[in-house]
């Protein structure tokens, strides 16, 4: 039962690892299609993206 036990903890665990890993590239994308939106981006695609970070950012306020 122990074995069982210490198997889910490590599940727990990897899975959290993994949403970690997950959530790091998300923002490292985000950052990086942001500063290409910026640099290149038309007025519509600054807006669509300004709209969408603000709906993220208004999630934890």
């Amino acid at each position: 039962m122990k074995d069982l036990e210490f198997i889910n903890d490590h599940r727990k665990k990897r899975i959290s690892k993994d949403l970690n890993k997950q959530l790091q590239k998300h923002t490292d994308l985000i950052a990086i299609n942001s500063e290409l939106i910026q640099l290149s981006g038309t007025s519509s695609q600054k807006i669509q993206l300004t709209e969408l970070l603000r709906k993220i950012n208004n999630l934890y306020l």
